[in-house]
């Protein structure tokens, strides 16, 4: 091969500079972030081989510095201490790396060969100091896996940089020096797992069974049973006030509060589409018949004088609709009063009553029932912290104290993937202990600060062992969560991909634990990181549909990277930095050019859920917290739930994406979920379910009242 064809690559300056910013913005994927970390080592790598470039006098760039190729024998020992120092100063501050010692040792001895090739190319004096910058940009290139790309854009520029840093190689090799069949065989090395790719993306696509209504994808069979439930609910919501009554009265099992033909006359006024469906308001209340109005009274001045209570006191005027609310210490209450008081601002009839509303993320209170009515052990208020600590047992210590949901039957063959069939058990901590080492709040939350005894507290989210009482989240009214039709695209111009970016927020890192949180799991799954990288998929076997294996996880359909990683000690900050692709900042509005958007647990609740769910993208939600929304939301019709394992996930982004029938379920979920969005969680809607609750609290604390059975 004449290399003299390829010199124009290196030759020209202004072509070698165009070829080495092409080759910079492929190695950081376009991502604006990767240039100051580029910078750093160019500059450093310039000044290191400037020393050793002649220039037209004779000197050297740093003229105390002699030529490399003479004196590497006296360099290699300094520089060899020098890396023990910084390797000893690292372990000193952060610890021991993650890698292995096998790896290291041959990550240290394929470098050390390339810089003796290159010593050795220099002796002869025929060849440039450039020549060690361009093998290891084609070995960074070359090496990089084209299954983890995003964007197929991605992996062929990935391709194409590399056979032009391999032609500036070639061109570099002097002359009189014959390039070996061995360096022309490393041209193959970014091309092979290149075509690797686009057959396996190929062969995933071709492969996929064919369902039928016999035989139906879970996702097609999911969809048209909440199709089904989502009719049947609608029509039985009441039509008059007298049907609304009697339907309280049969499903509790005593009268409506005073006031409630007033809500029920203006949920009717305001097109409210659903009148019965309250049951896990009424769920979250009902405890607290058991203490007479004035104990709960009680119970709410002694929780919020208790130090580290963390609980606002709010007071609500019917007259004025308006509210107020207290703190020991802060001042700022996260924009709860200015909710209350926009979602009730246009309602009248609301009765004066007292309340406490929870300031943190996290759930706050645990109680366990008693036997007897009233007895001490429910008017006993205390808390505690429990940050940063599992908190497992804590929260399963009243399994078997009461009946448990049993999943229903509903013959939806999955064909062994875990997908969400039923809600309710699936958020039951009862029923899955393997979640105790699965979701960052159960293996070390950032802020728990858990109020054990019977007091009735607001909370935007709960756990199924909690007894928090459910409101919406201020973060749902906030600019920053607020949709905008404007930013969003229409579904055919969206791609066909699940996307997310966020923090490490879901718990507190201290270890190496950090893998089992929640969000790091799902990072770690898109990303391909997995050690045992084991995937399953419906594919079909002797004419039969069946769960398979396989090694295979397409990139192309998965955007998801950590924006920011905090809420960890330093060591457990630096590993996870190191271990997962990170950017430093996307656009808020990003998820809704893709056709699927990810929503994930915080902290607590997440607040972007109400933002995908107006947009004309598939929001899929995996939670284990409950909010006050949860009767109001069909599974499969309005959005996919996820399961914690996320055994499924590979599986249903492949169907959603890359089949026909697929492709027009997910559009419609998207378009119910849209619909629905607009004509039940309005800002009169949240009203409307706050408004309904203060008439159950008004009720509950009425000193009047005495405890009931």
């Amino acid at each position: 091969m004449d290399t003299s064809k390829l010199a124009p690559l290196s030759s020209k300056s202004w072509i070698g500079a165009l070829v080495a910013a092409l080759l910079t913005f492929g190695l950081i994927d376009w991502n604006h972030s990767g240039l100051v970390p580029s910078g750093v080592l160019t500059g450093a790598s310039f000044i290191a081989y400037g020393s050793f470039q002649s220039r037209p006098n004779g000197g050297h760039f740093l003229r105390h510095l002699n030529p490399f190729e003479e004196h590497v024998s006296s360099l290699a020992p300094r520089v060899t201490g020098l890396l023990l120092v910084g390797s000893l100063a690292r372990v000193s501050v952060f610890g021991l790396p993650r890698a292995s010692p096998l790896y290291a040792l041959l990550l240290g001895l394929v470098k050390a060969l390339s810089w003796r090739c290159a010593a050795r190319a220099a002796k002869a004096r025929h060849t440039s100091w450039t020549l060690p910058t361009m093998m290891t940009t084609f070995g960074l290139l070359a090496t990089r896996d084209p299954f983890d790309f995003t964007f197929e854009s991605q992996a062929l520029l990935n391709a194409v940089c590399a056979l032009l840093c391999f032609g500036q190689i070639v061109g570099y090799v002097p002359g009189q020096i014959r390039p070996t069949r061995l360096l022309y065989a490393c041209v193959m090395l970014p091309i092979i797992p290149y075509v690797a790719n686009i057959m396996a993306i190929y062969h995933a696509r071709t492969d996929a069974p064919t369902f039928t209504m016999e035989t139906p994808h879970p996702v097609m069979a999911l969809y048209n049973k909440a199709q089904k439930e989502f009719e049947n609910r609608s029509r039985r919501q009441s039509t008059t006030f007298e049907a609304a009554s009697h339907n309280y009265q049969i499903k509790y099992g005593i009268e409506p509060p005073p006031g409630f033909k007033q809500w029920y006359d203006a949920a009717r006024s305001n097109d409210s589409p659903l009148i019965d469906e309250f049951d896990s308001l009424y769920q979250t209340i009902s405890p607290f018949w058991r203490l007479s109005g004035s104990q709960v009274l009680d119970a709410m001045h002694q929780a919020k004088s208790l130090p580290g209570s963390d609980l606002w006191l709010c007071t609500f005027s019917g007259t004025s609709s308006t509210r107020k609310c207290s703190h020991s210490y802060r001042t700022f209450d996260r924009h709860i009063s200015r909710m209350f008081n926009n979602i009730l601002a246009n309602f009248t009839g609301l009765p004066d009553v007292t309340f406490l509303v929870n300031h943190i993320d996290e759930p706050r209170v645990i109680y366990q029932p008693s036997s007897e009515a009233s007895s001490p052990q429910d008017r006993r208020i205390t808390v505690e912290d429990r940050s940063r600590q599992p908190i497992w047992d804590l929260m399963t210590k009243n399994c078997g104290l009461e009946e448990r949901e049993v999943e229903d039957q509903d013959n939806i063959n999955t064909f062994g993937l875990p997908f969400v069939t039923n809600i309710s058990s699936a958020q039951d901590l009862c029923q899955h202990p393997e979640y105790s080492a699965s979701h960052g709040f159960m293996m070390s939350p950032v802020s728990f600060r858990p109020i054990h005894g019977l007091v009735p507290i607001f909370s935007t989210g709960k756990l199924s062992a909690m007894s928090d009482i459910l409101i919406p989240s201020p973060a749902y009214t906030e600019q920053e969560f607020i949709y905008n039709e404007l930013r969003d695209v229409d579904w055919g111009r969206k791609r066909d991909s699940l996307y997310w970016a966020g923090s490490t927020t879901g718990g507190f890192a201290l270890d190496t634990h950090w893998q089992l949180f929640h969000r790091q799991r799902f990072v770690k799954l898109v990303q391909n990181l997995r050690t045992n990288k084991s995937y399953h998929y419906l594919r079909t076997k002797g004419g039969v549909v069946q769960k398979v294996k396989s090694s295979f996880l397409n990139g192309r359909l998965f955007d998801v990277t950590f924006t920011r990683i905090f809420q960890c000690h330093r060591k457990a900050c630096k590993d996870q930095d190191a271990y997962f692709d990170t950017k430093s900042w996307v656009d808020k509005d990003k998820a809704l050019k893709s056709a699927l958007t990810f929503d994930i647990d915080g902290n607590g609740i997440s607040g972007c859920y109400y933002k995908l769910l107006a947009s004309k993208s598939v929001p899929m939600k995996q939670t284990l917290f409950q909010e006050w929304h949860d009767d109001r939301l069909i599974p499969w019709l309005h959005y996919v739930p996820i399961s914690q394992s996320m055994e499924e996930l590979p599986e249903l982004v492949f169907y959603l994406t890359s089949t026909a029938s697929g492709r027009e379920v997910a559009r419609q979920i998207a378009e119910r979920g849209r619909q629905w969005h607009a004509r039940a969680f309005r800002e009169v809607d949240m009203g409307l379910y706050v408004y309904r609750l203060l008439l159950e609290m008004a009720r509950l604390q009425d000193p009047q009242r005495t405890p009931w059975e």
